[in-house]
């Protein structure tokens, strides 16, 4: 039974002793006396890292606690760009608000280089995380990552020429970097998957890095200063209704059809926050499309 507030209990007046009498040696046992102020103040600091430790522990298994979860994005439309508004679109950005929404995890995105996201999501100094990146054996041993959110399609060898490739039915990354005089374009710091960024490393003196978007390899391809770049379907598309420049396109068959794209995220975000995330991963994925 709880106990109640002095003001709101009863007081008992205790009645004057008829008569004065000598007083007998008491046989109540003695009370405890009160704590000290030194022990008071050492039973305080014990609770008091009691509480820290635990505020702690939160802290490292949610670090969302107190901030929304930075998602930072590249400008490369049409997966993600920043509107003229300011906010963020595109079609990694769309499911992004998709997942996070039935999540219900508060988020902020923030468009910032590639370069400049791994350097941020190493230093682990927020609670951040990339979007739309894919998976490769050292990105997983340096960041955390959510289920696939989003699968990229094939990989493309987007060129000018039909003559270049007689036969694209049967188009092979490692086969056409081996041609003699055969540049290809790709974008410097760009993942294109696992296998195919080993294919581009053994040929790498056949391939020209740019830092940019796949618009200014469209623009090396119609200046003829290479034979051909890589991209995905919806990155060839876009570029293509940019610049109405007429190309070709050819399935890269010794690469995997399917590239799947990823959350990536800083260390010190919590894994009840991923595992929340990939519940509506999940969820989504089993859903009919609209």
């Amino acid at each position: 039974m709880p106990r109640l507030p002095d003001t709101l209990r009863p007081h008992v007046r205790s009645k004057p002793p008829l008569a004065a009498k000598r007083a007998l040696p008491s046989r109540i046992a003695q009370t405890a006396a009160p704590c000290t102020r030194r022990a008071w103040t050492a039973t305080s600091r014990l609770a008091i890292a009691a509480f820290v430790a635990a505020l702690l522990f939160v802290v490292a298994v949610s670090p969302a606690i107190g901030g929304p979860l930075i998602i930072f994005y590249v400008e490369r439309p049409p997966y993600s760009h920043t509107l003229s508004d300011g906010t963020a679109a595109g079609l990694l950005v769309d499911a992004a608000k998709d997942i996070l929404r039935l999540a219900d995890i508060d988020h902020e995105f923030r468009p910032m280089p590639v370069p400049r996201i791994l350097q941020e999501l190493e230093a682990a100094t927020q609670t951040a995380a990339a979007l739309g990146f894919f998976k490769t054996p050292s990105r997983a041993a340096t960041f955390k990552f959510s289920d696939a959110m989003y699968d990229d399609g094939p990989l493309l060898l987007i060129y000018a020429t039909p003559s270049f490739l007689p036969d694209r039915t049967q188009a092979r990354l490692a086969h056409i970097l081996a041609q003699p005089g055969i540049r290809i374009g790709a974008i410097e710091g760009y993942s294109y998957g696992q296998q195919a960024d080993t294919i581009l490393k053994a040929h790498s003196a056949h391939v020209h890095r740019v830092s940019g978007v796949t618009e200014q390899l469209y623009r090396m391809l119609a200046a003829g200063r290479i034979n051909g770049f890589l991209a995905r379907k919806p990155d060839s598309d876009h570029a293509a209704d940019t610049f109405g420049y007429e190309t070709n396109h050819a399935v890269l068959r010794d690469v995997p059809p399917h590239q799947y794209r990823y959350l990536m995220f800083s260390r010190n975000v919590g894994d009840d926050l991923i595992a929340r995330i990939n519940a509506a991963i999940g969820k989504l994925a089993k859903s009919p499309a609209d």
